[in-house]
């Protein structure tokens, strides 16, 4: 059974690792977005095929199992994804906001 999961985990990181590259290519990430995605897939991937070690390395910072060490790194990149939404659509709400504003006033201005 866990050579099938590390199997799925390798052709996971792989195909992500890809999808990453074309995204860029299409230049839809930038490059420091690219290259931040691209260490995630690789840090999976070293993850994946070094299960022990990476057991053995969350062990001496605490944590019992990798799983959960694992469940609560998601945890947090996920509340930083939400905080980081949050605030980008904040942005973007006062930006669109004020291009309304400006745009009203100036079809006020060339009505007078």
């Amino acid at each position: 059974m866990t050579s099938i999961l590390k199997i799925i985990g390798i052709i996971f990181a792989l195909l992500m690792a890809y999808s990453t590259f074309l995204n860029y290519k299409k230049n839809e990430f930038s490059k420091i977005q690219f290259l931040f995605w691209e260490i995630v897939w690789v840090c999976l991937l070293l993850v994946v095929l070094f299960t022990e070690i990476a057991t053995m390395a969350v062990r001496s910072i605490g944590f019992l199992r990798l799983m959960d060490f694992l469940t609560v790194a998601g945890f947090l990149v996920i509340t930083f994804l939400s905080f980081h939404n949050h605030y980008s659509i904040n942005k973007v709400k006062n930006k669109l906001e004020k291009l309304v504003r400006e745009d009203a006033l100036k079809i006020i201005d060339n009505k007078k």
